[in-house]
C-alpha cells in the first residue's frame, strides 16, 4: 500500500514538473513572440540555396504547432542582401568603436519574407512579414528545418525600426522578377503592401507585375 502511494505522488509529480515546464516554455515563447513573430522553415530536410545577390529561393514556412496559426500555410521567399552602410564592428573600445567599411556586391546576409497567409476556410491573404533567415555554419548556405526566424509585421512597425537592408530586398525581388517566379509571385501578391510600405518604389513595383 505505501509503495503504491508513493508511485503515486512520484507520477503526480513528475507531471506537474513536466505541466510547469511546459507552462514555463510557453511563457518564454508568448515573450519571444511580443517583440517578433517566430516562424519555422517548413521542411522535412535542409536545403542548401544558391550563393549569389541575384536568386530568390522560394521557402514554405509555418507557425509553431502551439500557435492559432499552426494549420495555416505561409508562402516565402529567401533573399540576399548586402552591406551598403558601415556598421560597428563587435567589441572594442565603446568610446571609440571601430566602423567597418560597407562591403557592396558581397553577401552579407539572407532576407525572409513571408507574403502570403492561407488558413483553412479562408482565402488567401496578402501579409508582409521579414526576418533574418539563418543559413547555418556551412561553407555553402543551408537552411535548417529547425532554424526558426523571428519576424516583424512591416506595416505595424516604424519605419526607423525596419530593417536597414528592407529596401534593398525589395529592389532586388524587382530586378530579378523578370527571370525569376518566386521573385515574380511575391510581387504579384504582395505589391499594394510593398508599396505601402516602401511608396517611392511604388512605380517600380507596378511596371514589375504587368
Amino acid at each position: 500500500m505505501k509503495k503504491r502511494v508513493l508511485g503515486s505522488i512520484v507520477a503526480g509529480s513528475v507531471l506537474i514538473s513536466g505541466c510547469a515546464a511546459d507552462l514555463v516554455f510557453l511563457a518564454m515563447h508568448a515573450a519571444e513572440e511580443g517583440f517578433t513573430i517566430k516562424y519555422f522553415p517548413k521542411l522535412e530536410r535542409s536545403v542548401s540555396i544558391e550563393p549569389s545577390l541575384n536568386v530568390v529561393t522560394a521557402m514554405p514556412y509555418k507557425r509553431h504547432f502551439m500557435r492559432d496559426e499552426s494549420k495555416c500555410q505561409f508562402d516565402g521567399v529567401v533573399v540576399p542582401w548586402e552591406r551598403t552602410w558601415e556598421e560597428r564592428a563587435l567589441g572594442g573600445d565603446a568610446a571609440n568603436p571601430q566602423m567597418l567599411p560597407p562591403e557592396p556586391g558581397k553577401i552579407a546576409g539572407y532576407a525572409a519574407v513571408v507574403y502570403q497567409r492561407t488558413c483553412p476556410g479562408k482565402k488567401p491573404e496578402a501579409i508582409l512579414h521579414v526576418g533574418v533567415q539563418g543559413t547555418g555554419i556551412f561553407s555553402k548556405p543551408e537552411i535548417l528545418a529547425g532554424s526558426s526566424v523571428g519576424m516583424q509585421d512591416v506595416l505595424l512597425t516604424q519605419a526607423t525600426n525596419r530593417p536597414q537592408w528592407l529596401p534593398q530586398v525589395v529592389e532586388r525581388l524587382v530586378r530579378v522578377a523578370p527571370t525569376s517566379p518566386a521573385a515574380k509571385q511575391v510581387l504579384v501578391t504582395a505589391h499594394e503592401k510593398l508599396a505601402q510600405a516602401l511608396p517611392e518604389l511604388e512605380t517600380a513595383l507596378k511596371g514589375a507585375v504587368k
